[in-house]
């Protein structure tokens, strides 16, 4: 998978897949959703003609076969994401977006908004693209480069994952992944599913532990032991003419959470309640 050729050793998470034809999937899970929503092929039809686009043959069509995300770097006080895709034709890629962006704009300017920004640079010989909510203030930033579209929320992460790349630094080079590899050395993976819970959930225990947010003391150590306890975990896919084989490196599967993790862990809305004071920072609320 060449796309994990553009994320850091010290990826907290990280999942990738790949597909042999990105439009067939596209009918795929269009044909199920009409299964349960039969009136739903009609909808997207009549949407596809209002604004000139085709799911399938313009958004589908140019990518490639490979797909990955991960949280590449400091969780605090944004998540440094990445997603990186094969795009085997960039024009028209590129094309589309600047068309979707176009006509979100439109409906946009019905009610006096505009929804959406452009800007983009030229450096090194390559185009860097960034993508703004005018009303919220997000953006994302990419580039097309070597049949890849690398976006991240910074063109500091683009310009990093690009690096990680040429210099052969990356996750699947590094001694955490590598360690985790099956001992039969069968890597020609369908998908992967990797973390390391210590790294991503640390941080967010830390500022838990200073701010005196998110809950008892009881919680929140049972967070801190749950990263201390959990080693990094890979999960892999391999997929065979008629099933899916999924294996992983721990007995606790693909998450790593053995039965001493599960005891002592806090239950489902205590954690969302937890990492989201975390990541707000809350001061004792």
């Amino acid at each position: 998978m060449g796309s994990l050729d553009y994320i850091s050793p010290d990826a907290n998470v990280a999942a990738a897949f790949v597909v042999k034809q990105p439009s067939a999937l596209v009918d795929d899970i269009l044909g199920f959703i009409e299964t349960a929503a039969p009136d739903f092929g009609k909808h997207l039809k009549q949407a596809e003609a209002e604004h000139n686009i085709d799911l399938r043959t313009d958004i589908a069509a140019p990518l490639g076969g490979e797909f990955a995300f991960a949280i590449d770097g400091p969780i605090l006080p944004t998540p440094s994401w990445k997603m990186v895709f094969e795009v085997n034709d960039p024009a028209r890629m590129q094309q589309t977006f600047e068309h979707v962006v176009s006509e979100v704009n439109k409906e946009g300017a019905k009610h006096g908004l505009q929804l959406l920004a452009w800007d983009n640079i030229e450096s090194g010989g390559r185009t860097f693209y960034q993508l703004r909510s005018v009303q919220l203030g997000l953006e994302v930033n990419y580039t097309f480069v070597n049949g890849y579209l690398v976006a991240a929320p910074s063109r500091a992460l683009v310009d990093s994952a690009i690096r990680y790349h040429d210099s052969g630094l990356t996750l699947k080079t590094s001694k955490r992944f590598q360690s985790s590899l099956p001992s039969d050395n069968r890597t020609n993976f369908s998908a992967v599913f990797y973390h390391d819970l210590a790294a991503l959930v640390g941080p967010i225990a830390q500022r838990l532990a200073e701010s005196g947010a998110g809950g008892t003391d009881e919680k929140k150590q049972a967070l801190m032991a749950l990263a201390a306890d959990t080693p990094p975990t890979l999960a892999y896919a391999y997929a065979q003419g008629d099933r899916i084989v999924v294996a992983a490196n721990t007995e606790g599967g693909p998450f790593g959470l053995g039965t001493s993790n599960l005891l002592g862990m806090p239950n489902a809305f205590d954690i969302q309640h937890i990492i989201q004071s975390g990541m707000r920072g809350d001061q004792g609320k």
